[in-house]
């Protein structure tokens, strides 16, 4: 056949499978990439169709499976992807992708403990600080269960397909739809769920009104995907996002989004549209927040340099320009995506998360904003946040209503609109001794005077505790513990229905317990000046005194604990007592001791010791701190304080062995031993180094004049990084040295550019700059005899150039 004839007859094909519904290159193509064409244009059921054909000729395609279990997520069918999930992970091989996803869909599920059984055979794979955070809120999900603080209800004005992003205004409120208009052209989006839904626009719901669709101007074309926005300018001006058609934006069919700028002084004709300067074709940037003045920006994006599939940032407007766009931090920003950021009053960030701890699915958070970072985020709680997705929240002024957007079971549509309403205050009390110091695990309970409300909790390690406390009452407050007492009785009264957060401080007394009593001879001659040291239970000394004029002596001591008290003096043998205080809270437990005569009487020397106490970090000194003489050939204990100068000193005996022993809160205890033998008199110097108590520690070293870390430290890094994110309350203390080669200054700038890497290293993977505590030495403190000045071969002098990471709890 000649070239003409296969022409026409592969035309005549071409047009014999398109009016089959198919084209050649449909079936050239096969089903798999026909599925995977559909899947990346967001139409997930022509996804499955074609998968589940590759299926019947591959039935053991893994890669297929998981593309189907994660359709129907997309779809919103989470107990369609369980079931294509369960089977992925029972293979040996499953992927950790495969596995993070099966936690994540048996969470949307409900399916609690199952899904943190998955979470954590997801960290065996690889540890991530974002699964982490998931495991641990799992753990305390009951306390973000609060369905009796607000009461949610569903909109009338929902309609079967996507109604969200909600904004009241003074006629009526605004929000955003993909329902059918008539009289428009509709477009179908890819990630149509069903086959009617149509172009997402603004709708108007005014007061006493029909809903009707937002008649836009000549500059607000209505053939765009509209989305999330926010009024700034008392509702005179608006931000919003919008999705550009053009092909050149599309990436595997997906369209970029971009931030547009209007006046809506006139609501119904939105007008001078002007595009945000920091938007990109090559990414989204979309869902903005603003200020009301309109110079603060927040919004959401998936621009490179992230930490996650979309992050959170903020920028400026400096007259006409904005400045360049900062990431709110991973405090906030995780390896998932966060998304609908909401300024409240503009001071609080409220927006949806999925890679924060939370009920599955996008999440509701609100943060502290500080400056150019989002702190602390907190988990918004059932009943607002659910197994489903949750997202794009207002609030009235005070908090105590509002709206947000959610396709949680039981909806009418694809995304419905709720409505809710506080019923009760949160009551945030802080439990401080008189000192203003926080007391923790202190149980408080909180009732109604009428006896129709009872709650109780405990205090966390800064003293909070929070309840949820119904409008309209009068409250008793009572301290259940052991340790602490409040010296009046605590009344408080919620009457202000618009108040939905109060505080409420309350400073406990210490019950007091003491042990205390005579030191005497057997002649009952007070004994005074007699050492006294009182020690636990594993023999660690808790703390020591002098007996006064009268022989007394008395320590402060804890409940529920076994002690023991040595009482030593010149010319007497040491005595002992023990004792407990198991179900003892307070009052006073008297010890009295008497003292053996020894045989021989004490001949005083001129001889001692002396020397400083330093810190082994900072090489500061330290005073106040406890050192311990103990004489091992006599069996004898003496102590003392160091000075305010950081020195200590004794007097010694001749021929005898000692042990000097430096104790210090939050250091590890040191010393040394010495003998006397032969000598008489004197003075003998020793300072003692204490190091810092860790839970790790980690010494990195680096090559000549380099500043960034040696990637052969990644394993010993990441061990230390889990163990910081696993311990939100920790700190790393880091102290960056440098060889002594080339001049002090050189050196000194050398060892801060160390310490700022290793700070670096842990702050891009999540950990606060605040928990990071560093200082650069330089030169000054060389491991070894490589001193200024000292001709050292190079083995010596890398040991010299190192950073020393400790984790303190």
């Amino acid at each position: 056949m000649g070239k003409l004839g296969i022409y026409l007859v592969l035309n005549l094909i071409c047009f014999l499978l398109i009016a089959q519904g198919k084209t050649a290159l449909d079936l050239i193509k096969g089903d798999r990439v026909i599925g995977n064409e559909y899947f990346d244009r967001m139409d997930y059921r022509n996804a499955i169709i074609h998968y589940q054909k590759t299926l019947n000729k591959h039935p053991d395609d893994t890669e297929v499976k998981f593309k189907i279990a994660q359709s129907y997520l997309k779809l919103n069918e989470p107990a369609n992807s369980e079931i294509w999930l369960r089977s992925l992970v029972s293979y040996s091989d499953a992927s950790k992708e495969m596995i993070y996803l099966y936690a994540e869909v048996l969470m949307r599920n409900g399916k609690l403990d199952q899904a943190k059984t998955w979470y954590e055979n997801t960290l065996r794979k690889s540890w991530d600080a974002a699964t982490a955070s998931k495991i641990n809120f799992i753990g305390q999900i009951d306390s973000y269960r609060k369905a009796s603080q607000y009461k949610v209800e569903n909109l009338d004005i929902n309609s079967e397909l996507a109604d969200f992003a909600i904004h009241p205004f003074s006629e009526g409120m605004i929000f955003l739809s993909s329902r059918q208009v008539l009289n428009y052209i509709q477009y179908q989006p890819a990630n149509a769920a069903r086959e009617d839904e149509g172009m997402i626009r603004f709708f108007i719901k005014q007061d006493n009104s029909e809903i009707s669709p937002l008649v836009y101007s000549e500059e607000v074309k209505p053939f765009y995907h509209d989305g999330p926005f926010s009024f700034y300018m008392d509702g005179n001006m608006v931000a919003f996002t919008r999705n550009d058609l053009s092909t050149k934006t599309k990436d595997h069919g997906l369209v970029k989004l971009k931030i547009f700028f209007a006046d809506c002084s006139d609501l119904k004709a939105w007008r001078n549209i002007v595009p945000f300067e920091h938007n990109d074709r090559k990414y989204s940037v979309g869902h903005p927040a603003l200020s009301n003045d309109g110079k603060t920006l927040i919004f959401s994006s998936d621009m490179p340099g992230g930490n996650g599939k979309a992050d959170l940032y903020i920028c400026y407007r400096e007259g006409d320009s904005w400045t360049k766009p900062v990431n709110l931090g991973p405090e906030v920003n995780t390896s998932g995506a966060e998304l609908f950021p909401y300024l409240h009053n503009d001071t609080t960030l409220y927006f949806s998360s999925t890679g924060l701890g939370g009920f599955g699915g996008l999440d509701m958070f609100k943060a502290k904003l500080k400056g150019s970072e989002a702190k602390e985020p907190l988990n918004l709680g059932q009943p607002l946040n659910s197994f489903s997705d949750d997202f794009s929240i207002y609030l009235n002024e005070n908090g105590s209503s509002g709206y947000f957007s959610s396709n949680r079971v039981g909806g009418k549509g694809l995304d419905d609109i709720y409505a809710f309403q506080s019923t009760s205050a949160s009551l945030i009390v802080r439990l401080t001794q008189s000192s203003n110091q926080p007391i923790s695990d202190v149980r408080v309970e909180i009732s109604s005077k009428a006896n129709d409300f009872k709650q109780s909790n405990t205090s966390n390690e800064s003293g909070y505790l929070q309840f949820d406390v119904p409008f309209d009452n009068d409250f008793r407050i009572n301290v259940e513990d052991n340790y602490y007492y409040a010296s009046d009785s605590i009344l408080y009264s919620n009457k202000n229905a618009d108040l939905i957060t109060d505080t409420l401080l309350i400073k406990l007394e210490k019950h007091q317990l003491i042990t205390q009593g005579l030191i005497s001879n057997k002649e009952t001659t007070p004994i005074s000046n007699a050492l006294v040291i009182l020690e636990n239970k594993n023999k660690k000394m808790v703390d020591s005194v002098r007996t006064n004029a009268e022989g007394a002596y008395s320590f402060q001591i804890e409940p529920e604990n076994n002690y023991t008290i040595a009482a030593s003096s010149d010319g007497y043998y040491t005595g002992r007592i023990n004792f407990n205080t198991v179900n003892i809270y307070s009052g006073s437990i008297v010890n009295n001791i008497v003292l053996e005569d020894s045989i021989v009487k004490p001949v005083l020397y001129n001889l001692f010791i002396q020397g400083r106490l330093f810190s082994n970090e900072s090489h500061e000194l330290l005073p106040g701190a406890l050192v311990l003489l103990d004489n091992i050939s006599a069996g004898i204990r003496d102590s003392v304080r160091t000075t305010t100068e950081g020195t200590y000193s004794f007097r010694l005996k001749p021929d005898q062995q000692y042990k000097i022993t430096a104790l210090e809160d939050g250091f590890i205890p040191n010393g040394y031993s010495i003998s006397t033998h032969d000598l008489y008199e004197g003075l003998l110097l020793n300072d003692i180094l204490l190091e810092e108590e860790y839970e790790d520690k980690l010494i990195v070293f680096f090559d000549f004049n380099a500043r960034e870390l040696n990637n052969s430290y990644e394993e010993s890094l990441q061990k230390m990084l889990k163990i910081l994110s696993e311990n939100p309350r920790s700190t790393l203390k880091i102290t960056a040295h440098a060889d002594t080669r080339g001049s002090a200054d050189y050196n000194k700038q050398l060892s801060i550019d160390r310490l700022n890497s290793v700070k670096q290293y842990f702050i891009q993977r999540g950990i606060s700059a605040d928990r990071l505590e560093g200082i650069s030495f330089g030169e000054e403190l060389p491991l070894n005899q490589c001193s200024s000045g000292v001709d050292c071969p190079e083995e010596d002098h890398s040991q010299n150039r190192r950073a020393e990471l400790k984790v303190q709890m």
